[in-house]
């Protein structure tokens, strides 16, 4: 990771390029997930998050972590990892976007089960909205920081795959009864949040379909017609063609389920540097950050994964030692394009994605149901 001591400059850097327009993407369009970032020290954090800053990057997804000191005691939430974690992401002028996750009394570590006990799950994410959201706890204690408050919850991860919810039997029904009771405790104190459908990961052999999964929500829980914020999305795929291809089923599938104006994010997406060439990552992050903004989908959010590699997955976009690879320029270019901070210019005109016509592009995104390529 970058350790120097040179952010303070350019965090001021990006500040004057603030200035600049940024009317092509919606507001906080552009982020990064950054993983097991938000365990790290605050001398870790502070580097880190100038970096992202000066790459022009918006949002940060992280977990909210959940922690109970005991079961049989009436809750109470330390907040010390993630008050750190907020503060330096808002003194550098990133916006939290968590996903709260997971329930607290479910391990945080690979296979968690389903939450146990929804309402304290709800009633987390409420109080964490109550700290953490506009005019919160938080921020009535650190007067001084940039206004930056979480507007966007997004509500567990993956919750369609057998990796992050047990048992998948009834995750569909269970899951929109999560989401409904998530989304009423933060809207009781944060009325004009976002409350987000956690990323759906694409439909495969430990997973159920996802849009498969959003129907039996609905079908379970028909209130959920009106009661959609968002819906997160996870496309891993092998090109951007079928990367494009599961969006706009998607897309078809919330029309018919809640309507256009329901917006969907893609909170995760990504390839490989152990599958792919770095040149290949380059050059589909880059294109996918130029068009999205622009395409006819109701795209509001692009968050790629990652930052840096968890394990060796490979799809970090810098190195351990702070250098960026191909994929992270190219990608971080096209966010200041299309922001408005890059002497290049950002591409005009309208990408149509969503809303192609012609018989072969049903039988098209048919075929491509379970190309899954992650």
């Amino acid at each position: 990771m970058r350790r120097n001591g040179v952010w303070l400059a350019v965090v001021l850097l990006v500040a004057c390029m603030a200035g600049t327009s940024e009317a092509r993407v919606p507001k906080d369009f552009f982020g990064i997930d950054v993983g097991p970032l938000i365990d790290d020290s605050s001398e870790d954090q502070v580097p880190e998050m100038a970096t992202m800053a000066a790459d022009g990057l918006q949002v940060l997804r992280a977990q909210a972590t959940t922690v109970m000191p005991d079961d049989s005691q009436r809750r109470d939430w330390y907040w010390s990892q993630e008050d750190t974690f907020m503060l330096n992401a808002a003194a550098a002028g990133l916006r939290w976007y968590p996903f709260i996750g997971y329930s607290p009394h479910s391990p945080s570590g690979p296979r968690p089960k389903a939450p146990k006990r929804l309402p304290e799950y709800a009633a987390f994410a409420g109080e964490f909205a109550q700290r953490y959201g506009p005019g919160g706890t938080f921020w009535q204690e650190h007067p001084g920081l940039p206004d930056l408050p979480v507007t966007s919850y997004e509500i567990w991860n993956e919750e369609n795959s057998t990796v992050y919810w047990r048992p998948q039997r009834t995750a569909p029904e269970r899951y929109a009864e999560l989401y409904l009771a998530a989304r009423k405790a933060i809207k009781r104190v944060q009325p004009r949040a976002h409350v987000i459908v956690g990323g759906l990961a694409l439909g495969g052999s430990h997973t159920i379909d996802e849009v498969h999964f959003l129907r039996r929500m609905v079908a379970h829980r028909p209130s959920l017609r009106r009661n959609l914020d968002a819906v997160a999305f996870h496309p891993y795929q092998r090109s951007v063609a079928h990367v494009y291809a599961r969006i706009a089923r998607l897309r078809r599938a919330i029309d018919k389920l809640a309507g256009p104006q329901v917006p969907i994010e893609i909170t995760e997406l990504g390839w490989s540097k152990k599958y792919f060439p770095e040149r290949v990552r380059a050059a589909d992050l880059a294109r996918v950050a130029l068009e999205l903004p622009r395409s006819d989908c109701n795209i509001t959010r692009l968050i790629p994964f990652d930052w840096i590699d968890p394990i060796s997955a490979g799809f970090g976009l810098i190195n351990f030692d702070g250098s960026v690879r191909p994929s992270g320029r190219a990608y971080f270019h096209s966010v200041k394009r299309m922001r408005g901070l890059s002497s290049r210019p950002a591409p005009n005109g309208r990408v149509r994605i969503c809303q192609a016509t012609g018989r072969g592009s049903g039988r098209a995104a048919a075929r491509l149901r379970s190309s899954s390529a992650r």
